[in-house]
């Protein structure tokens, strides 16, 4: 159960770290990173962007699998099914946009469900009725 909360706590944290590394310091003093590494007068500051945009994508596609991998973990076998259809089908799109904009989608209501399962006490409620074989498959997949 702990592994549960402190997976959801991670999520949460992940949600915030693109916002924080803005400030303090993710795009340099060029652009007003609060904390800013190099200064724009002597670096590329096209590099930096680059390296922001593409940082800021890992820790986004960190945060929707660490989602998904905790509802996958209160979902039926049908509903993972149809969550990993879903994003075999957003996988196989070629336009990086439609890609994008589906992934969003499905982050966003993931993340709504995994929130109303935490505060409604659901998850907490179902953890309490797992069997030792589920609570190990969670650990292993969460």
């Amino acid at each position: 159960m702990k592994k549960i909360v402190k997976a959801v706590l991670v999520a949460a944290c992940l949600m915030g770290a693109g916002a924080a590394q803005a400030q303090l310091g993710g795009l340099g003093g060029g652009l007003g990173g609060m904390l800013g590494g190099k200064k724009a007068a002597g670096g590329d500051l096209g590099a930096e962007v680059g390296t922001f945009v593409s940082q800021s994508a890992a820790l986004s596609l960190m945060a929707s699998s660490s989602v998904t991998a905790i509802n996958a973990a209160f979902a039926s076998d049908e509903q993972r099914k149809s969550k990993a259809a879903e994003l075999d089908a957003i996988n196989k799109l070629t336009n990086t946009d439609e890609q994008k904009a589906r992934m969003a989608k499905l982050y966003e209501s993931e993340s709504a469900e995994t929130k109303r399962l935490f505060d409604s006490g659901e998850m907490k409620q179902r953890m309490a009725t797992w069997t030792l074989k589920r609570k190990s498959w969670s650990a292993m997949h969460c």
